[in-house]
């Protein structure tokens, strides 16, 4: 999640491309949000998909995923889980995550 990886990879029966990312970091905590399409190897199925993740350090996660949807604009959904990690409340943005 925040280390620099290939757009386009592959896990398990899904290949999965990465349409944006956008993480920041205040002391040890580090944030990441972006947009994915996964299609299914098998079926080809297809969804575009919505995730977010915040590193309080050590083995402290917390995370959110979900389907992109018709009124769920990637834009917003950013920069609400943004806004207030950029002004150091970590507390309100894991709230926004889930």
């Amino acid at each position: 999640m925040f280390e620099d990886v290939e757009d386009e990879t592959e896990v398990r029966a899904f290949a999965v491309t990465r349409a944006d990312h956008r993480s920041d970091t205040s002391g040890v905590w580090q944030l990441g949000a972006g947009r994915v399409r996964v299609t299914s190897r098998i079926t080809r199925e297809r969804e575009e998909m919505i995730y977010g993740v915040l590193h309080f350090g050590d083995h402290n996660l917390a995370a959110g995923v979900g389907p992109a949807r018709k009124g769920r604009r990637y834009p917003d959904v950013v920069e609400r889980v943004f806004a207030p990690f950029e002004q150091g409340d970590a507390a309100l943005s894991k709230r926004k995550l889930c």
